[in-house]
Parts: C-alpha cells; structure tokens; sequence
C-alpha cells in the first residue's frame, strides 16, 4: 500500500507539470491493478484490454506453464472485464494475434489525436490587417468563427533535380480539407511567431523535416469563404528524403507523394486545399514555371 501511495504521488506530480492545455502533452500511465488501486483520479481517459476468459486461460497455461484449475485461479482473483468495461474510456479486445491489438491500438491513439485536437482552438495567433501588420493576439477558434485575417505559411518542396514535388495527403482528421491534396504545406504563424520561425516548425513537426535551405518566393494574399482570409509567405526549398523516410505526423498528414508539374495540373482543383494550390501556383508564377526550369 505504501509503495501504491508513492506511485500515485509520483503519477499526480508529472500530470501537474504539464496544465496548460493550449500546450498538450500526452502521459501514458501504465498499470496492471489501476482499477483496483483507485487510481482512475490521475487520468483524463481510461484504457483497458479485455480478455475472454477462455483466451486467457489458454494463454496463462502456455506462457506460464500452469495447469488449467492454476490458470483459473489466477483469473478468477483479478476483476471481470465486466467491471474493467464500468469505468472504461476505451476497450481494447485482445483476443488474437499481437499485430491486431497494434492495429486497434494505432486506430485509437488516432482517435484520441483527434479529439484533444480542438485544443488547438486555444492558441493565440496574431491578428493582422490587410498591410500585414499586427494588431493584437486572438485564440484561433475566435480568428476562425469571426473571419479574422491571420497568417499562414506555404513551403514547395522539389526533388533535388526539380521535376517533382512533395506533396502532402492531409489526414482525414483536419478540421479544414480532411483528405485532400496539399502542393505547398505549411500552418497557421502563432502569436509573436515569425514566418520563418513558422514554416521551419510546421515542417518538422509534420514531416520530420529539419535544415532545408528555405528561400522566401512571395507573400501571398488569400481570400476565400471556405479558407477564410490571411496573409501568407511562400517558402521553397530543396529536399533529398525519400517519401518513405519522412516521419509523418499522422493526425496532421496522411500521406505524402511525389508529383510532377504535369500531374498537379491535370488533377481537378477540387481534390487540393484551395489556400495550398493558391500559393503553389503563385510560387510556380513567382520562379517562372518551377523548380525545373
């Protein structure tokens, strides 16, 4: 019982590190008896795996070499999934194999993203005026509901011999363009936040991408009912990682892919974010049809 105490202090003092929300982190306490200790105080949510009784039994004889009146004992003496499931957020089944507990787990921990998303609706942002000059700092969900003109950052990014560019599958989570294409990716410019500040943020975070040699192209104004209206800055930049050594941050992007010109062209504008087609096809302008020529 004394040492249940020091852990649950222990757990108590690293969820009081982290109050902000604005700022999310994510603490996994992992317990075998947290039900049992009464520890569900510590924890915005409560995840537990459930097994069928049979299942267990099976596994308990085999792992620990228990014989099957030894492996029901052991079962018997803990709580019922019923009882796990009283004070459950979330159920994970584990009743097959490990690769299909990593799947449920994936897909929940997506779930999880996308719900604690709409904390973003708490970070300020700076509000400017049609000349780019700030005026006072607002949270996002106020700049968002009452159409206030932010800024925004854009980056193109080539392969290193120009013919093709990097471009984003936004995940199906966003609130704004779930799923669609995103030529020139970028964010939303925080609160005495830089543009260049920025953009070298948001392609790291995102994509896992850091020491590009960003070259400013052009600012870009951006007016549209879905979009709403800011300023942006395009970027571009070089890039030499293979699309599948990118690390991706999934509840932001998807996917991403290489593109031609061509292909960009040729796919209906209805399948891209229309701020990011905006501001690669004023960057293709700006450098006189592209990286590759």
């Amino acid at each position: 019982e004394l040492i249940q105490q020091a852990i649950h202090k222990e757990a108590a003092n690293l969820r009081a590190a982290h109050p902000d929300p604005a700022a999310l982190r994510v603490i996994v306490l992992e317990a075998a008896v947290m039900i049992e200790a009464g520890w569900t105080d510590l924890a915005d949510e409560v995840w537990v795996t459930t097994t069928e009784k049979e299942v267990a039994k099976v596994r308990l004889m085999q792992r620990n070499n228990l014989s099957e009146e030894q492996a029901l004992s052991r079962i018997n003496s803990q709580i019922t999934n019923e009882e796990r499931r009283a004070v459950a957020h979330v159920e994970l089944a584990n009743n097959g194999a490990e690769e299909a507990l990593a799947a449920q787990v994936d897909e929940k921990v997506e779930s999880l993203r996308a719900r604690y998303a709409r904390l973003s609706a708490y970070e300020l942002v700076d509000v400017v005026d049609r000349h780019d000059q700030v005026q006072f700092a607002a949270k996002r969900a106020v700049v968002r509901d009452f159409g206030l003109i932010h800024r925004c950052t854009y980056a193109v990014l080539a392969t290193p011999n120009g013919k093709q560019y990097y471009v984003q599958r936004r995940s199906k989570l966003k609130d704004s363009g779930p799923g669609l294409l995103d030529p020139a990716p970028g964010g939303v410019v925080g609160a005495g936040e830089s543009y260049e500040a920025n953009i070298v943020r948001e392609l790291e975070e995102e994509m896992g991408l850091h020491d590009l040699q960003l070259k400013h192209v052009a600012a870009l104004w951006h007016e549209s009912e879905k979009d709403g209206r800011f300023w942006g800055t395009i970027f571009s930049a070089q890039c030499e990682v293979p699309v599948d050594q990118l690390r991706l941050q999934r509840d932001e992007v998807a996917s991403v892919e290489l593109m031609t010109l061509d292909e960009i062209r040729s796919t209906p504008e209805r399948e891209f974010l229309g701020c990011g087609l905006a501001a690669f096809n004023k960057y293709i302008e700006a450098t006189n049809g592209g990286a590759g020529k």
